[in-house]
């Protein structure tokens, strides 16, 4: 009877530290992820080329040459989470979430444009401790520096920083 009772217990505080937000749930939401890995990877176009292809998980984009492709990695045991961010040929941003383990892809949304105008060089992933919150920046070819945000699976769109 008192394992029981411990038993019960331990599991009603569980769940309060889990209501109380102390502890992650279950929820691939809430996962606790590592810190962010970034990278920017410019790729080379040939002389007169304006776009080259690029892929997140099974899905293919255009990213506009002269700008660089930016990938933000977190992991959660053997599940890795990437968050792609290119500049389109039309100068606008664009993203796709890819979600995979050794045995391969567990989730890809596509490409999904995030708005912008005339951005040049890179979107830059300036804070981005888990896969639902990501702070990003872009220049623009008038002089311009904007940012973005993600917050509970909504980008809040483009605004003066």
């Amino acid at each position: 009877m008192r394992k029981l009772i411990r038993l019960l217990t331990g599991v009603l505080a569980a769940v309060v530290l889990v209501a109380a937000g102390s502890i992650p749930s279950a929820n691939a939401s809430e996962t606790a992820w590592s810190a962010p890995q970034i990278t920017y990877y410019y790729p080379g176009c040939a002389a007169g080329q304006t776009t080259i292809d690029v892929y997140s998980g099974p899905y293919r984009g255009a990213l506009l040459c002269g700008t660089y492709m930016t990938n933000v990695y977190w992991t959660s045991g053997s599940v890795t989470r990437q968050h792609t961010f290119v500049i389109s040929p039309g100068r606008s941003a664009w993203n796709a979430v890819h979600q995979y383990s050794d045995a391969g892809t567990i989730a890809a949304t596509g490409w999904k444009s995030l708005g912008g105008a005339n951005l040049t060089g890179a979107i830059n992933v300036v804070y981005a401790p888990n896969p639902g919150t990501i702070n990003l920046e872009g220049n623009t070819t008038t002089g311009g520096h904007f940012c973005n945000q993600l917050r509970n699976n909504a980008w809040s769109g483009w605004f003066g920083c």
